[in-house]
């Protein structure tokens, strides 16, 4: 579990990326700025746009997203999936999730 502080600022707070892991959670937060890689759309989507009414009324979802460890296992079924932190105006606070699978042992 990791603790993310990103401070305000005009442009992306993280660059893009993927995820060594096997997968990694992330409570999405009524901050918005995680901006994951739709290839079928051909662009950046943003999953937490809705959340201030959402966190409004209690709700709180965790978006999964695959890792590298997942594609490679899975031969390319499930794609690691890039995502990357935009700036804003307040400071955003995210608590990934990453798993991790252990390499010694049989699969």
């Amino acid at each position: 579990l990791r603790l993310c502080r990103y401070a305000p600022c005009a442009q992306n707070a993280f660059g893009a990326h993927t995820d060594t892991t096997f997968a990694t959670l992330v409570p999405l937060s009524s901050t918005p700025g995680l901006e994951v890689f739709d290839p079928a759309a051909g662009g950046w989507v943003c999953p937490e746009d809705h959340r201030a009414d959402d966190a409004a009324e209690g709700y709180q979802d965790v978006l999964v997203m695959p890792g590298e460890l997942l594609e490679v296992a899975s031969g390319g079924r499930f794609a690691a999936a890039a995502h990357r932190v935009r700036g804003g105006a307040r400071t955003r606070v995210s608590t990934p999730l990453l798993v991790r699978a252990r390499l010694d042992e049989d699969w």
